[in-house]
């Protein structure tokens, strides 16, 4: 006798045996305890889930001997008879090979006999999609009344395809895939049937390389058990038996995409392709793995339910995708959905999936749009403070240094001005002028920098007296501190840079006294607010503080905000515009920094209240003049500048809202 398949050995014989279609089953069950059998039902589902098999087992329950009953006795004549296939009363027809006209209008003519032994007539046509569209018309009066004696059951993959006035007068039931697990449970039932050793991940391979299919399933095993002849088998043997790549692969080419790594990526493509793995498949496999990744970032809490996965593998996958962005795997997924076609029908897969792990090799992890304005604005600070220490150290007045100790001249005699006091020291310092002087011209005496001579001739200067700026006492002071040498002055003047010295020789007579200016910050702080100010003036000071702190935000703050009322307890302000400006003005962060600041500025904390006022433009900006105006204020706005000189980019497309 030859070999029966396991396909056929263990074809299910009763309802009980039908693998994750209960819902079908049950269904069925209650029809035939209650008398409401349909004359006419259409089994729909992918291959492999039990849709013929369905059909013969109700059939077996219709015409049982002790039936109908919810599950057939399979010791009777006529449950023997549809088991063995050699049925009398119930006929299999393939609706592939016998899907002419003529065909059906020879089963319309045989519906008048009646059955030989059995309760009803049956007659199960499989793949009914095939039959004809003149087919289907002579089916339909038949179908639509039946005799008495006659049921229909109908199987099919692809249930669009049959006419609407066909399923109108059919009872449809949907079977499903059959998941990973269940299958996987399955085949090691069935190998511990048979005496097979093959661990759990191996199983799983053929399971998931079944794609919910139990009879695929079984073919794949049959092959498996062909190939090992008696001994264990590990998932490298599986693999390698049915030429499929392992999950390690997938996750192993994944990394090397994420790190970016070429030679690692090209690597394993050859590896694959030297063992004889199907590239076509393993892109497959590779996307499956990347849809994986993304589902356990984008819902880490319920990936477990939505993935058919062991517990390790899910480990592994939220471990893989912990450091990635979902927009990231996102746009990985697209290339990946964009080229299955060109991979599927590529003459030479090695090339094609080279060039496409290339492709997916260039794209670079990309930044939020919130991360990307938090790091220009915080590059746009750091350039203020560089262009703030820049100015202030080439401010020759801020540079100048004041003398340790003067000698203060009498108040009351009207020249109690620093200029003043300088006119009757310089009668003892007489410097000569330097190259740069010459170059200038010469200046008169008055017009010279106090206490910086020229740092050129320092030696025949005599030493300076100590010169302090007058005070408003009547009573003048006598300076004891010895006087300081001309060597401290001259070291002073060197660490001027040369070039400073024309700002030097143009200072006007009345210039400020350095001790003065010394003393001032770099930039007048904001004035307090006072209890009498008003609410406009209070709001203007908040909007330049934050400008101060916040570059961009301040910015949309002076042109998209406009201050409508304060209360005692909250402040209206309305947002001109929407998208990304009403979204960044009205989150939550900017709230509390509203909120906190109108206690330093209005005197009192304040609740924001902010109301987004819509564009009447959206007529305007339909007008090509206007959308090119909005185009080159965006393209010419300072933060998209910083933006492409940072990242080395370039405005791609703008999209108006």
């Amino acid at each position: 006798m030859s070999y029966l398949v396991l396909a056929r050995k263990y074809r299910s014989q009763s309802f009980s045996e039908i693998i994750a279609q209960e819902h079908v089953t049950r269904t069925l069950q209650n029809a035939i305890l209650a008398g409401r059998v349909a004359h006419a039902i259409l089994f729909c589902g992918p291959r492999g889930t039990g849709k013929t098999s369905i059909a013969r087992i109700l059939a077996k329950t219709m015409n049982c001997s002790e039936g109908p009953a919810p599950s057939p006795c399979n010791q009777c004549r006529s449950c023997k008879e549809i088991t063995s296939g050699n049925g009398v009363d119930v006929m299999e027809i393939d609706g592939a090979s016998n899907n002419s006209v003529d065909q059906i209008r020879d089963l319309r003519e045989s519906l008048g006999y009646m059955p030989a032994h059995s309760r009803y007539r049956i007659y199960i046509i499989d793949e009914v999609h095939m039959l004809s569209t003149a087919a289907f018309n002579a089916l339909l009066k038949t179908l639509e009344e039946p005799p008495a004696h006659v049921l229909f059951f109908f199987a099919t993959t692809e249930p669009h395809k049959i006419p609407l006035t066909i399923l109108s007068r059919c009872q449809r039931h949907d079977l499903r895939r059959v998941a990973t697990p269940a299958l996987t449970a399955h085949l090691a039932m069935l190998c511990a049937s048979e005496s097979v050793s093959i661990e759990e991940e191996g199983l799983d391979m053929i399971a998931r390389e079944a794609d919910g299919s139990v009879r695929d399933a079984l073919s794949l095993l049959d092959r498996v058990i062909a190939g090992l002849h008696g001994a264990p088998a590990a998932r490298e043997d599986v693999a390698a038996i049915l030429g499929l790549a392992a999950r390690s692969q997938s996750f192993r080419m994944a990394e090397a995409l994420f790190k970016g790594d070429t030679a690692d990526t090209l690597s394993i493509i050859r590896d694959l392709h030297d063992s004889g793995v199907d590239l076509k498949k393993f892109h497959t496999d590779l996307s499956t793995h990347i849809r994986n990744l993304l589902v356990v970032k984008v819902e880490p809490a319920k990936c477990r339910e939505i993935l058919d996965l062991p517990e390790t593998a899910v480990k592994a996958l939220l471990d893989q995708a912990s450091p990635l962005t979902g927009h990231y795997l996102s746009r990985l997924m697209d290339i990946l959905m964009t080229e299955e076609g060109t991979m599927r029908h590529a003459a030479h897969p090695r090339l094609a999936m080279e060039t496409l792990m290339l492709r997916c090799l260039r794209i670079q992890p990309a930044l939020s749009i919130d991360r990307l304005v938090e790091r220009l604005d915080a590059l746009r600070n750091d350039m203020l403070q560089e262009t703030e220490k820049t100015s202030t150290f080439l401010n020759p007045v801020l540079l100048s240094p004041a003398p340790a100790n003067h000698s203060l001249p009498a108040s009351g005699s009207g020249h109690n001005k620093p200029h003043d006091v300088l006119e009757e020291d310089k009668k003892n310092i007489k410097p000569e002028p330097g190259p740069a002087a010459h170059a200038m011209g010469t200046k008169p005496a008055a017009e010279l920098p106090p206490a910086i001579p020229h740092a050129q001739k320092n030696t025949s200067a005599p030493a300076q007296k100590k010169i302090s700026p007058p005070i408003a006492t009547g009573t003048p002071v006598k300076n004891n501190a010895p006087p300081s040498t001309k060597n401290s002055t001259a070291s002073m003047a060197s660490s001027i840079p040369p070039a400073m010295d024309s700002d030097f020789m143009d200072m006007p007579e009345e210039a400020p006294w350095p001790d003065t200016l010394a003393e001032q910050p770099e930039h007048e702080p904001l004035a307090p607010p006072s209890r009498t100010m008003a609410p406009e003036q209070a709001w203007k000071l908040l909007v330049a503080d934050i400008r101060k702190k916040n570059p961009s935000l301040g910015e949309l703050f002076a042109t998209k905000t406009t201050l409508k009322k304060v209360s005692d307890q909250s402040i209206h302000i309305e947002v001109q515009g929407s998208g990304f400006s009403a979204a960044r003005l009205g989150n939550d962060k900017t709230r509390h920094l509203l909120e906190s600041l109108t206690g330093k500025f209005f005197g009192r904390s304040l609740k924001p209240e902010i109301t987004t006022l819509e564009s009447d433009s959206s007529e305007s900006l339909r007008n090509q003049s206007e959308k090119e105006h909005l185009r080159n204020d965006a393209t010419t706005h300072p933060l998209v500048h910083d933006a492409l000189e940072i990242f080395k980019g370039r405005v791609a497309d703008i999209t108006f809202l």
